[in-house]
């Protein structure tokens, strides 16, 4: 059971065509962020559909989030990644963070990413 979720899917297709990153190499980096957070990964049996859970401490939604946005700012997931969805326990839906980020950025007519963290 988990109370917080990022499910992360890449489009493999289009990273070996494009032929700028190996798909394992984006995957091990997209796996390194979350764990950094100590957070719990879920096995899929698809490789390029990657999940972490909260493990029910107090810091795992601000690490969840981290992650997110340490990947969105990352030119490359938002080139392939197919969908990043955020699920809350206290939620029926899952929120789609890609889209909700590139509505925000086109509303507000600026990149979030550079935005969130041009101080730094």
């Amino acid at each position: 059971m988990y109370r917080f979720k990022v499910e992360i899917m890449i489009d493999e297709e289009k990273v070996v065509k494009d032929q700028l990153y190996k798909p394992e190499t984006l995957y091990k980096y997209i796996k390194d962020v979350f764990n950094h957070y100590h957070l719990k990964e879920v096995k899929s049996n698809n490789l390029n559909h990657i999940v972490f859970v909260d493990r029910g401490n107090n810091k795992d939604y601000g690490g969840l989030w981290s992650g997110i946005w340490q990947l969105y700012e990352q030119s490359w997931f938002k080139k392939y990644a197919l969908k990043c969805l955020w699920f809350d326990e206290k939620e029926d839906e899952p929120e789609d963070v890609l889209k909700e980020a590139a509505d925000f950025e086109k509303h507000y007519n600026f990149v979030l990413a550079k935005e969130l963290y041009k101080n730094e």
